[in-house]
């Protein structure tokens, strides 16, 4: 399997900083990453609150571009609302540089393991969740299934995170 691992620390704004967990640093092939991802889990757990089911559609759109079209919903209200917005990410090293329509989302989202055909932890600091970082736990299936959680979760590991330390999203 492979995962790829990442030297992380995100500072947020000029008075604020968003610490990511750290490790090593590999390059992310643009191209493993085009197709689906389901977010299950996010940290922290009170993202799920506010947002749950979120789907993000990857398609490359040259060496180092994707689009992405982003799903989820919204919780805020009494009835969750469903929401769409676009994203141009580049992709440089093991970074994902992340503009939308929807700039609190904005933000530099890192890798942290991969194996590109079950799983992907991300981290990130939206100026949504300012100070805090934001991380999700994907899968290309629409469910969570044992063999690609403990993979996720095996990856984890490295961080000192499980995944029972996040929110299950949907």
């Amino acid at each position: 399997m492979l995962v790829v691992l990442l030297a992380v620390v995100c500072l947020v704004g000029a008075a604020q900083s968003c610490d990511l967990k750290t490790s090593k640093q590999d390059d992310l092939i643009p191209e493993r990453l085009v197709g689906e991802w389901y977010a299950f889990y996010t940290f922290p757990k009170n993202f799920s609150n506010c947002y749950s089911c979120y789907n993000a559609s990857y398609t490359l759109t040259s060496k180092d571009q994707l689009y992405v079209k982003n799903i989820y919903y919204d919780k805020r209200n009494t009835n969750p609302v469903r929401l769409e917005y676009n994203s141009e990410v580049t992709v440089k090293k093991n970074v994902l540089e992340w503009k939308g329509k929807r700039s609190e989302w904005d933000a530099n989202y890192y890798v942290f393991a991969t194996d590109y055909d079950n799983f992907i932890v991300l981290g990130g600091c939206p100026q949504e969740f300012s100070p805090s970082p934001l991380y999700w736990v994907a899968f290309r299936k629409q469910s969570d299934y044992s063999k690609e959680q403990q993979d996720a979760e095996d990856a984890l590991q490295t961080y000192d995170l499980s995944l029972q330390d996040f929110a299950k999203t949907c």
